[in-house]
């Protein structure tokens, strides 16, 4: 049970103190995470009462507190992060997820942001032991993550930083925006008059995501004939952005999965974009365990055929990208339904033949 809260006033002896002092030290040594908690809990001392406690043992012997505190990555003079608080140290199965597979990250889709991940991956490995370190060094070489190249470019990384900046601080953003047929233009910092020329409109930051090796921005269009509308903006395509004076808040509970779940992958467009449109597609033998294999829509179902070929069948509620997924399979791919997605099958393989024709 907890010791009783101390009288206010009541002082220790020297001697209290000191065996007091050896009992804290045992608990470090077996091993005891948060020590500033059980002390509290064991002597009944507050929380500052408990920090000073760990600060003269620190000052007592800085070479104890070197072996079996510094080398924990707990404590750092007396006090964590956590308001004198130790973390408790994590398994090595969370050094993985923390390190390792962050550490990954940080080198592909998270690259943009970098700075930050590092900073993350640097505190977590502050809370391994020596022991853990080693192991962990081994897995880094062992655990691969291989990502889609992404080409991160000044562009990008300034709207991202303000998009972030505009979300926490409950703001709007202008920017100004290039179609996909359009020129790129100078880096986003640079002055230009094609970039001043360009009509400006303002958003809501929703989230950000990154799908199709690029980083994008789903926002509410707050001003125009679109007004109301959740719109994606790639950020390599905002050529200017400023936070702007409107607040604007991002629902706590939206969910990107449920907002796409119509879309074979990112986009609600194309022919047929305001409707379910179940998909049938045949792969021959050669393709038919690739296919199974993998989730490539939530709504997929396969079957297998006669001869050992296979059945693939999804509802989409557009066709263009389920169209360029099944062009990248070749001759292995037929679509039996609809006729429309058969047609634009169609029409795209032509034109190819006729590009080498």
């Amino acid at each position: 049970m907890p010791a009783p809260k101390r009288k206010p006033g009541a002082r220790s002896t020297q001697k209290d103190m000191m065996d007091r002092h050896k009992e804290i030290r045992l608990a470090v040594e077996m091993g005891q995470g948060d020590v500033a908690t059980w002390i509290q809990e064991k002597f009944g001392f507050g929380p500052r009462t408990a920090r000073r406690d760990l600060a003269a043992i620190k000052r007592a012997d800085p070479a104890w507190w070197k072996k079996h505190v510094s080398e924990q990555r707990g404590i750092v003079n007396g006090v964590s992060a956590s308001d004198g608080h130790m973390p408790a140290r994590p398994e090595l199965e969370e050094a993985i997820a923390g390190v390792v597979v962050l550490e990954k990250l940080t080198g592909g889709l998270l690259s943009i942001a970098r700075r930050q991940t590092t900073r993350v991956v640097k505190q977590t490995e502050r809370l391994l032991s020596r022991a853990d370190e080693d192991r962990v060094k081994v897995l880094r070489r062992f655990i691969q993550l291989r990502h889609q190249p992404s080409r991160i470019t000044e562009r990008q990384t300034i709207a991202f930083g303000r998009i972030v900046e505009a979300h926490l601080k409950g703001l709007a953003v202008d920017i100004a925006y290039a179609r996909h047929d359009e020129p790129a233009a100078a880096p986003l910092e640079s002055a230009g008059k094609a970039r001043k020329a360009m009509p400006r409109r303002r958003v809501g930051p929703v989230c950000l995501f990154h799908a199709k090796r690029s980083w994008y921005l789903l926002a509410r269009v707050l001003e125009g004939k679109s007004s109301g509308e959740l719109r994606q903006f790639k950020l390599d395509r905002i050529e200017r952005i400023d936070l702007a004076t409107h607040p604007f808040h991002a629902p706590a509970d939206f969910d990107l999965d449920a907002h796409l779940e119509g879309a074979w992958e990112m986009f609600h467009r194309g022919p047929g974009s305001n409707e379910s449109i179940r998909v049938v597609v045949e792969f021959d033998p050669l393709f038919a365990r690739t296919i199974s294999e993998t989730l490539w829509h939530s709504t997929q179902q396969t079957e297998p055929l006669p001869g050992g070929g296979l059945r693939f069948t999804a509802t989409v509620n557009g066709f263009d990208e389920i169209l360029w997924w099944v062009l990248q399979m070749g001759s292995h791919a037929r679509v039996i339904e609809p006729a429309e997605l058969r047609t634009l099958v169609a029409k795209e393989l032509e034109a190819t033949r006729r590009l080498y024709a």
